[in-house]
């Protein structure tokens, strides 16, 4: 019963494309926000998450992908846990897959959105 309010409240709260593009174009330059995606940034580069799985040799050109982070709602434990994006490619799934379930520290504020584009 538990895990079944869960799944629902996470699907209630999911968020379209347009909200998240609009949630990062207002925080992206709060910052806090800016503090948090220079850590990150850090997190990133050291763990190469974006080189990880050969992503970028599936395509060329931009690819743009809003991520959440959100918590399981029963501990502080932080992730990427959603992936928002308008199209759909292999390069795409393969960042989507470098990227959610990665555990993040706590952001300044949730809902917490940001955006990568991979050239």
């Amino acid at each position: 019963m538990l895990l079944n309010l869960i799944i629902t409240s996470s699907k209630a709260s999911a968020l379209t494309y347009d909200e998240a593009v609009k949630l990062w174009e207002e925080s992206r330059f709060d910052a806090e926000f800016g503090e948090y995606m220079g850590e990150f940034a850090q997190y990133n580069n050291y763990h190469k998450l974006d080189t990880r799985n050969g992503c970028f040799e599936l395509g060329e050109g931009p690819t743009e992908i809003f991520f959440e982070i959100t918590n399981d709602g029963a501990s502080n434990h932080y992730r990427i846990s959603r992936a928002i994006h308008k199209e759909q490619s292999d390069r795409l799934s393969c960042f989507k897959e470098s990227y959610l379930g990665v555990p993040v520290k706590q952001p300044p504020f949730m809902p917490f959105v940001f955006k990568m584009e991979f050239n």
